[in-house]
């Protein structure tokens, strides 16, 4: 979910919960490894807590819709 640093970087105040509002809060990923990864570098999903849950139902899970 979206927070406070996205309003700071791209200065404006209520960015985050304009993101959230329109549920393109885009993705966040765990970091298992310090390392530098590039274009064309593979992810790999390595677990998904709630594979059939939609992005609306974890958002408004959240109480957000």
């Amino acid at each position: 979910m979206p927070y406070w640093k996205l309003n700071v970087r791209l200065e404006q105040h209520d960015m985050a919960k304009k993101l959230q509002e329109t549920l393109r809060t885009g993705w966040y990923f765990g970091v298992l490894e310090e390392g530098e990864i590039g274009a064309g570098d593979e992810v790999i999903l390595c677990e998904r807590s709630f594979p059939d849950w939609p992005l609306s139902r974890s958002m408004g899970d959240l109480g957000i819709l």
